[in-house]
């Protein structure tokens, strides 16, 4: 899973712990909506990063502007709020990161053409070997019979 930037993990932590007891939430629930377990909001809480996945369902779910979060700050949304939205929407287009998934889709390009390149010289080599295994089969069949003779 890739790794959202984030703040000095101490700042995060500390928000996402406060915001948490502030709305009166257990870790279990604040996991249940993110699709996370009460453990892994408990790292979270000590200074583990947060999967990007998690991060807009973490902001939801605490009710706050997922930009500050990042930011290690708690900046509750108030419902219908513009800039709430418009930040969120920021963000998700942040996490997206089309240039990452751009260059991500390159090197597995790159991975495919190599694989294909081996498999054709792979298929060669096969192709070799039988070729060399019928020289060798003929060379055997002619011993036999050379053998044949000069044992009568």
């Amino acid at each position: 899973m890739p790794k959202a930037p984030q703040p000095p993990r101490s700042e995060m932590a500390k928000a996402i712990r406060n915001r948490r007891r502030e709305l009166e939430l257990t870790q279990a629930e604040v996991g249940t909506a993110c699709g996370m377990s009460a453990g892994t909001v408990s790292n979270w809480e000590a200074g583990q990063e947060v999967v990007a996945k998690c991060l807009i369902p973490l902001a939801q779910v605490l009710q706050c502007d997922l930009i500050a979060l990042l930011n290690g700050e708690i900046k509750p949304i108030v419902e219908g709020s513009v800039d709430g939205d418009t930040s969120q929407a920021h963000a998700m287009k942040l996490l997206s990161a089309p240039d990452s998934r751009d260059a991500e889709l390159e090197r597995l390009k790159t991975v495919v053409d190599k694989l294909s390149k081996e498999n054709e010289e792979l298929i060669s080599l096969v192709s070799q070997l039988k070729i060399r295994w019928r020289s060798v089969e003929s060379v055997v069949m002619e011993l036999g019979s050379v053998l044949d003779k000069a044992l009568r």
